[in-house]
């Protein structure tokens, strides 16, 4: 990682690769998003199965938890696919 990131990667740095993100109420629930770029607000989802829904747990946690502007499907054989844009002003 650090060849590709320097010590941009980590936990609470601008790049967060496997990292988990925690519920900020402190319930100590989590979500583990394959990449998380903090600064953009970008959440990275790579899956090789069904496209995914925004009403997944997963998706809530990752909205919940990180408050991203996007959030963006990863997949074999497809495009990356827009499944959340925060409205502006959201």
């Amino acid at each position: 990682m650090r060849l590709y990131f320097g010590d941009a990667e980590g936990r609470g740095q601008r790049i967060q690769v496997n990292r988990n993100l925690y519920d900020p109420s402190l319930s100590g629930s989590y979500v583990r998003p394959d990449v998380y770029l903090q600064d953009e607000g970008v959440v990275l989802d790579g899956t090789i199965g069904v496209p995914k829904s925004i009403n997944t747990p997963q998706m809530q946690g990752y909205i919940n938890f990180a408050n991203p502007k996007y959030i963006i499907e990863i997949g074999p054989n497809r495009p990356p696919r827009v499944i959340y844009a925060k409205q502006p002003g959201g």
